[in-house]
């Protein structure tokens, strides 16, 4: 999720409810879906003890500095600012969970955990089930994958509570191919969990975490990140799954030591980034502080971009290489490099994508330039300007 404190009247509450027949009649696994990443860390308690999830030599540092010490994990614990609600509210659908037991506590109470523990649960999944109850079209992906100190019966519960919390908003494990959003509704489906552990096998509400890959570049080089970025999300077809595409950089321990006192967010995250140069192909994607929470799918397929050897569509109608496409009513000058087509107008457009299994749509609608409103909270607004 973005860094910063969030001011902007823009509404996305309702955005899935708002999608065209031909992405809702789509296989789920094929839509952009934005996501977060350890999406509960917007909240962590200083007094608990140091999480399970942590190594030996973290524990005992904690110990020995004590409140100082947690005050410093706490800077590198949190990768979120927004709440749950928040995040539904801004349009994010995947949330990345990882959770514990807390040691040497009664019962089978479980937490949410990020090297220290963040809220039960329960409160949670409530938050979330609000929130669905009162948005009967939009769907969220609950990904539980990392598991700590629990045993069979602390599995058991939490299986218990989310069939306890959601009841039939939980959709049943079925062919990938099968699940749309024209089919969820109908269902009145509206909560797909992944669960990655053995003891929801024979659970048909849950699907396995081999349904949802989500490959990790653990780095804190922008340009490796997005290089693997890029190969990944290439590799993903032969598995024919949903997929997860990690938009995050991860501290090492040396990073951690050189920004000890400014912490995650000071240190690693809120400075100059790349462009991520993605192709326009659907997956899911998780944003987060875990380093870093910016993305941008920004294809160069589409972009408008001023390159050296650009040349309008007149100009190039006798190279092997031009589309020689050209729009009378906006002039749209289409650019063939051989990798990918670029589009350049001087006047501001609208783009919109979509796409099936064989074939992309690219939709492009002229905008007039001035005031423009774009968002569903009444007084937002948006300037078209040309280039």
């Amino acid at each position: 999720m973005k860094t910063g404190v969030v001011t902007s009247p823009v509404c996305n509450a309702d955005w899935m409810g708002s999608l065209s027949p031909t992405l809702s009649s789509m296989p789920l696994k094929h839509l952009a879906v934005p996501g977060s990443h350890d999406s509960f860390s917007f909240w962590v308690d200083e007094k608990a003890p140091v999480g399970p999830d942590q190594a030996p030599v973290v524990k005992r540092l904690a110990g020995f500095f004590r409140s100082l010490g947690k005050k410093v994990m706490k800077k590198w614990s949190m990768t979120q600012n927004l709440t749950f609600r928040e995040q539904l509210e801004a349009g994010i659908r995947y949330f990345d969970l990882r959770v514990s037991s807390k040691p040497n506590e009664r019962g089978h109470e479980i937490y949410f955990i990020h090297g220290l523990f963040g809220h039960k649960v329960r409160d949670g999944l409530m938050e979330i089930n609000s929130f669905l109850s009162a948005h009967s079209k939009e769907v969220i992906f609950l990904d539980f994958n990392h598991h700590y100190a629990m045993g069979d019966a602390h599995h058991s519960y939490l299986l218990s509570m989310l069939q306890e919390v959601f009841g039939r908003k939980l959709c049943r494990r079925d062919c990938e191919e099968e699940v749309t959003l024209e089919y969820l509704w109908q269902k009145k489906y509206q909560v797909i969990v992944f669960y990655h552990h053995s003891s929801a096998e024979n659970c048909p509400l849950l699907w396995p975490g081999t349904k949802i890959p989500a490959p990790w570049a653990n780095t804190t080089d922008a340009c490796k990140l997005i290089q693997f970025l890029e190969t990944t999300l290439g590799e993903r077809a032969r598995y024919g799954t949903f997929h997860v595409s990690q938009a995050i950089l991860t501290p090492r321990v040396k990073t951690i030591v050189r920004g000890l006192i400014k912490g995650l967010r000071s240190y690693l995250v809120e400075r100059p980034w790349p462009l991520f140069d993605f192709p326009h192909k659907q997956f899911l994607f998780a944003l987060g502080r875990n380093s870093s929470s910016h993305f941008k799918d920004d294809s160069a397929k589409t972009r408008g971009e001023t390159s050296p050897d650009k040349r309008s569509a007149s100009q190039e109608s006798t190279s092997p290489h031009s589309s020689g496409l050209h729009s009378p009513r906006s002039p749209l000058d289409f650019i063939d490099t051989g990798k990918g087509l670029k589009v350049q107008t001087p006047k501001p457009h609208l783009v919109s994508l979509g796409s099936g299994r064989l074939s992309t749509a690219i939709t492009l609608l002229p905008l007039e330039e001035g005031t423009l409103n774009t968002a569903c909270s009444l007084g937002a607004s948006g300037l078209a300007m040309g280039q």
